[in-house]
């Protein structure tokens, strides 16, 4: 049986004064896609994941709050 993920938009804003560039780097390396966007503190995150990768992902210690959206899983 495939298990499929769904697609996963999360908007994470880290505690001020964060080195940002790490923190695209780390989620990168997750196989994540990282954007900056208008808020200093936050970073858009997107890709397939379920719940599993956004507890790992929420185990950082300089988060201070994740919201988001996942699009269902259509099956054919």
């Amino acid at each position: 049986m495939i298990t499929q993920k769904p697609h996963v938009a999360l908007t994470i804003t880290f505690k001020k004064g964060i080195n940002r560039e790490s923190k695209v780097e780390n989620l990168r390396t997750k196989g994540l896609m990282v954007e900056s966007i208008d808020e200093p503190n936050a970073l858009l995150v997107m890709g397939y994941m379920d719940m599993n990768k956004v507890v790992e992902i929420s185990k950082d210690s300089d988060i201070e709050k994740i919201t988001g959206k996942a699009s269902p899983i259509i099956r054919g």
